[in-house]
């Protein structure tokens, strides 16, 4: 609501700020991916909170597009719907189908589209 201030968490995901209060996720504001140096020059998607993963839509090798269905973390009963950040190839995944992950883990790893 305007003019009340509340607080909660902002995690990074891929280009998109997501937003936590109360046990619940929302998309904030989308900002400009950097290259990330522990990557090779490429962009990751890490988890926004703690969690169990429920789905991966993803496999390596995979050719993807900004926006499409990476995979699903379930926290607090809430399903959480992580999406590809940039134009790429997914370069390594990190997690599988029922895996518990905690706040910040990388999940995917991407090598940006060549220009």
């Amino acid at each position: 609501r305007d003019g009340v201030v509340l607080s909660g968490q902002a995690h990074v995901v891929g280009s998109e700020v997501w937003l936590t209060h109360q046990g619940r996720s929302v998309h904030g504001v989308p900002v400009k991916a950097g290259a990330d140096a522990e990557s090779g020059g490429g962009t990751r998607i890490t988890a926004p909170m703690h969690g169990r993963v429920l789905s991966v839509a993803l496999e390596v090798g995979d050719e993807v597009a900004p926006g499409a269905a990476a995979l699903v973390v379930e926290a607090m009963k809430m399903q959480h719907a992580l999406q590809v950040p940039l134009e790429g190839c997914v370069s390594a995944i990190h997690i599988g189908e029922g895996d518990q992950v905690s706040t910040g883990q990388v999940l995917v790893e991407f090598e940006e589209a060549s220009s």
